[in-house]
């Protein structure tokens, strides 16, 4: 039987959908509950593009694109989620230190708007929320998705391609489990 493009994107979609459950799900029970006692801390693993690595009692995603601009993807042990994006050359962020800016993450099929937080003498800007009962975690969009936009201050800051997401997401999620499982307090 063949499929038509229409039953393709039906598929696609689908599809995404699972990925996005399967992830959000990963995600609830490694940042809830409790883990086993005795893991070994996570060690840095490289899917694709992105560097998985520990932070503080968090996990998070780094890939590198041009002009030596960083985006980076992470969650704490407690839920709380963050998307930053860093770049030595924006110097005119000094001037702007902890000042709020709104962000937008326009994803494959999702949208989303935040307020934002400056670090000028890190020079990132970067977006942290945790996601209350019946809110969408970042990381089944993140997973989901090819490509994000995001403009910050009505400014595009950038269109970024995604290679390995799904997998990246998963890695951040195995990370987070390890976390959990070394120190049982973390979160």
């Amino acid at each position: 039987m063949r499929m038509s493009r229409g039953d393709s994107r039906s598929s696609r979609r689908k599809s995404s959908a699972r990925l996005a459950a399967a992830v959000a799900g990963g995600l609830w029970l490694a940042t809830s509950g409790s883990a086993p006692a005795g893991a070994q801390p996570y060690e840095e693993h490289i899917v694709g593009p992105w560097k998985i690595t520990n932070i503080s009692d968090g996990c998070q995603a780094e890939g590198e694109y041009e002009n030596g601009m960083t985006l980076e993807i992470g969650v704490w042990a407690n839920g709380t989620e963050r998307i930053i994006l860093s770049n030595d050359n924006w110097k005119s962020l000094e001037s702007r230190d902890g000042k709020r800016l709104a962000m937008v993450f326009d994803f494959d099929a999702k949208t989303i708007r935040q307020t934002g937080q400056v670090s000028g003498t890190s020079h990132f800007i970067g977006s942290f929320f945790k996601p209350q009962e019946g809110e969408e975690s970042i990381f089944p969009i993140f997973a989901a998705s090819s490509r994000v936009a995001i403009v910050a201050d009505d400014k595009l800051i950038g269109r970024f391609n995604f290679t390995d997401s799904r997998e990246a997401a998963m890695e951040v999620i195995a990370c987070i489990r390890a976390v959990r499982a070394a120190d049982p307090f973390a979160g």
